[in-house]
C-alpha cells in the first residue's frame, strides 16, 4: 500500500499493557513496529509499503465483543396475517412494553422470544380473531360473538399483564374479513 507521509503516523513500538495490539486475523498479541493511518487503522510494519497485517487495539476489540453480546430492545414491526392465518381464523400477536418509557410496540415472534431475557421490558401475546363477522350476531335467541368482542376479551386479558395495551389496540376489527 502507498500512503504519503502526511497520511500516516509512526513507526511506533507495540507494547503490552493499556494499548496492547492484537493481530486482527488471529487475535494474538503483537509486539513490534506499527503505523497508524489517517483512517485510524493500525498496520504491522515501519512504513505503508512494508505494512503487512492489520492490527487492532485489544481494548477496542473487547468493547466490540461486549456490545455484540448486548441485547437491544426490539423495534416496531408491521405484522399482517398470512393466508394460513386466515384459514385458521385467528393468529397470535406479540407486544413489548418498555418499562422505562411506557412505550408499547408490536413485534414478531423471534423478537418476542429474545425479549424474554430483557429485564427492562414487559411482553405479552394475544390471540387475534380475523374471521368475520366483525359484530355480534343473534340467531334463534343465541348470540354469536363477532371478532370485535373476541378481540376485546383478548385485549382485556392482556391488559392484566401489560397496562395500556387497550389504548394501543383501538381498532378491534383490524384485519377482519
Amino acid at each position: 500500500m502507498f500512503l504519503p507521509k502526511s497520511k500516516y503516523k509512526g513507526p511506533f513500538s507495540a507494547t503490552n499493557g493499556e494499548n496492547q495490539l492484537l493481530i486482527k486475523e488471529t487475535l494474538k498479541p503483537y509486539t513490534g513496529k506499527y503505523i497508524i493511518t489517517y483512517k485510524n487503522q493500525y498496520f504491522e510494519g515501519e512504513t505503508p509499503q512494508t505494512a503487512n497485517r492489520e492490527l487492532i487495539l485489544k481494548s477496542e476489540y473487547e468493547k466490540e465483543q461486549e456490545n455484540k453480546n448486548k441485547k437491544s430492545l426490539p423495534t416496531q414491526k408491521h405484522i399482517v396475517p398470512k393466508e394460513a392465518d386466515y384459514k385458521n381464523k385467528k393468529y397470535i400477536r406479540y407486544f413489548c412494553k418498555d418499562k422505562r418509557s411506557g412505550r408499547i410496540i408490536e413485534i414478531n415472534k423471534s423478537d418476542f422470544n429474545d425479549s424474554k431475557k430483557l429485564p427492562s421490558v414487559i411482553i405479552t401475546s394475544l390471540e387475534w380473531w380475523i374471521e368475520g363477522p366483525s359484530d355480534d350476531t343473534k340467531y334463534n335467541g343465541y348470540t354469536y360473538f363477532g371478532a370485535k368482542t373476541r378481540n376485546l376479551n383478548a385485549v382485556e386479558e392482556a391488559e392484566k399483564t401489560m397496562r395500556g395495551i387497550k389504548n394501543y389496540l383501538k381498532d378491534l376489527s383490524q384485519f377482519v374479513v
